[in-house]
Formats: structure tokens, sequence, C-alpha cells
């Protein structure tokens, strides 16, 4: 029958590997050999699958599916014993979520800060487990890094192994007031009471900006009206100054000056390239001001750098700031 077929294979490896055992019960160590000796005896009597250890086993050692503390316990069917000796259990898995709204699902292209985004369901590949192929259970849905709506979202699924199964989430507002992320989370537990995790997550950023104006910025209302302005010439969501631009045609105009915008938070500027060239010193720093960001969400301390002179740079020229 299979399963002496399988023993004498299992023989085979613990002559090879002295692998050992130990019974829960008992102190002391017993070999592989022995125990299979007693499940051979046992089989004897085996019929119809009802075959079933009478001892408790765990294992010490590492092979096949076997890994050091698995247990084994008064009762198994040596189906299952056997199957766990020989094959190695990979559990399920979450892959490629998406947060969804209204059955559209959302971008995961960078957002400004203070832009809300709504999640009523996640779609998510299920694998099974192997060798059973079942999915996790417990399934259970988070949200983390948000300014509001942070917490658990959904619990006590229990979805089937597939691709974009649909979880129904309780129906959010999300949003992040700073830069970073907010993270969606899907976990559960694997058939041996493991956790299970996969995550998307969806980032926030601050934009910064390079344009030509003929304002010359003097408080928070000159420097929001620039940035209107310049906003529509060069901009980058990031998370620092550091980025590349280029001219535009009102940099270039002699009756404009250049600028320079990104959160004060990222410090004073440490150079701008213009090829191998730093012209750092064609700009001077004009002060940090409070303006509220394009979605009008959230205020945020901009740093104004202006340039020297007007029409500074040329349409197309390259620039690396830093």
């Amino acid at each position: 029958m299979a399963f002496e077929k399988t023993i004498l294979e299992l023989k085979k490896i613990a002559k090879i590997q002295r692998l050992m055992f130990m019974k829960t019960s008992d102190p002391r160590y017993e070999s592989i050999e022995r125990s299979l000796k007693k499940i051979e005896l046992d089989l004897k009597n085996f019929s119809g699958g009802s075959g079933s250890l009478g001892v408790n086993i765990t294992s010490n050692t590492a092979f096949g599916g076997n890994a050091p503390g698995d247990t084994y316990l008064i009762g198994e069917s040596y189906d299952s014993v056997l199957q766990r000796l020989i094959v190695q259990y990979i559990a399920p898995s979450f892959a490629t979520l998406r947060a969804r709204y209204a059955s559209s699902t959302l971008s995961t292209s960078d957002r400004e800060i203070g832009t809300t985004f709504n999640v009523d369901e996640m779609s998510v590949n299920i694998t099974g487990d192997n060798p059973n192929g079942d999915p996790p259970t417990s399934v259970s849905v988070t949200v983390s890094g948000a300014t509001t709506g942070s917490g658990i979202i959904a619990s006590g699924l229990s979805p089937s192994v597939g691709t974009g199964v649909i979880l129904n989430v309780t129906d959010g507002d999300y949003k992040r007031s700073t830069n970073g992320a907010v993270t969606f989370t899907v976990s559960g537990l694997d058939a041996e009471g493991g956790a299970v995790s996969g995550s998307i997550s969806y980032q926030f950023k601050s934009y910064n900006y390079f344009g030509g104006s003929a304002t010359v910025v003097v408080d928070a209302t000159t420097a929001a009206g620039v940035r209107d302005e310049i906003k529509l010439q060069r901009k980058a969501l990031d998370t620092d100054r550091a980025w590349s631009t280029s001219g535009t045609t009102e940099t270039n105009d002699g009756t404009k000056y250049s600028y320079i915008m990104y959160p004060a938070s990222y410090g004073n500027l440490s150079q701008v390239l213009q090829g191998a060239v730093d012209v750092l010193g064609a700009f001077t720093l004009v002060g940090d001001y409070n303006i509220l960001t394009e979605n009008g969400a959230v205020t945020v301390s901009y740093r104004v750098y202006k340039s020297n002179a007007t029409g500074a740079f040329a349409s197309g020229v390259s620039l690396v700031i830093s």
C-alpha cells in the first residue's frame, strides 16, 4: 500500500539523517526508525484512513516538511503525519492589494498631502497553502498612517482563494496631512496558526516648485500668488528639497524673476547645479511663508528663493536642486 512505500522512504531518510524525535510526555529521545516501526505495526490493523498516532511526538530536527518543534499529537491520522513529514508546508498568501471605491480601483500615484480619498472595499489575490490549498482564516483589514481613519476597518472575514477577491470594508474617508504613507494591511492565519499578511501603501508628498513671476514676494499673500503662477510651470511631489527641473519661458522672460519654493522643513538649499556649475549664488533666500496646499487642505510653511536677476534661466536649461 502507499503508506508502506512511504515508510520505506522515510526509513532511508532516517538512516542517513539520524533524525531524532522526543516524546512530549517523556524526556527520553526516540529514533524515527522506532516510531515508524510502531506505525508499521499499527498499519496491520489500519483500514479506510482510521490509523492514528498513539503517542505525542515533538520534533527536534528538520527534514522534508518537518521543522524543529513541530508536534504530532495522539489521534492524528497517519495520512496527516506522513503528509506533513514529506510535504513542506507553504503558507497561504495575500498579494496585489488595491483599495477600491464604488467598484473602481484607486490610483497608486503619489498624492499631495491633505488629499482625501474614499475606500469601501479591498481587492486582493489570495493563494492557498501547500499542500491543501486552504486560504487564510480570521482575515482582517487595517489602516495605518492616516491622519484620519486609521484602525480596523474589517474583521472576521473568510475569503476564498482567487484573483481579485473583494473584501468589503467600512466605508471611510482617509487622508494624511504630512509626508508619508497610508497603508492598508490584510492579515489572517494559516492552517498552523501562523500570521500571514499583505499590504499596499499610498504615498503622500508635498510639492516643490520652480518657475518665473514678475511678482516680488514680500509676505504670505504674494508668496501664495507666486506659487499659483509657477505651479503651472514646474513642480514635483517629493519628500525633500532635492529634485531636477528645467527653465521655462517665464524664467527666460526679462521681466520675471525665477523662484524656487519648497516646504521649509527641508532646510536651506545646498546647491543648484546648472551642468557642473553651482549657481546657488544667483538666488537669495527671501523667507518662509505659510500658504495652503494646492488642494486647500493643509497650511504649510514654504521656503522661498528668488533669483537676483530677471530672465535668469533660459527655457529648457537643466537644473539639479538640492
